[in-house]
């Protein structure tokens, strides 16, 4: 996986945008990425889930929901590491992106 060129990475902001918490100085990432999935779960949008793992890898929805839930779980976060999802809400943030 390589990171997302910006119009990508945008899309990928405007998809997870709505399960992202506020980050606080010095938390650990993989705490902020589990944030993110809750986020994601309690809201009852799995579509967004998937929809985000797609613009990461650049597969169809569809080709996404035939791999395994685990598999799937492990390229979200190896996604949101590659992609600097902190970075990409403070950059989207400071230009006023809102999606």
């Amino acid at each position: 996986m390589n990171p997302l060129n910006l119009t990508d990475a945008m899309r990928l902001y405007k998809v997870l945008k709505p399960h992202l918490p506020k980050y606080k100085e010095g938390e650990e990432a993989l705490e902020y990425f589990s944030k993110i999935t809750k986020n994601i779960r309690t809201s009852g949008r799995h579509r967004d889930y998937v929809e985000a793992v797609s613009i990461m890898v650049g597969m169809p929805v569809k080709d996404i929901i035939q791999f395994e839930s685990m598999e799937i779980l492990q390229t979200f976060i190896n996604g949101l590491t590659e992609n600097r999802i902190i970075s990409l809400v403070e950059f989207a943030q400071q230009v006023g992106y809102d999606g």
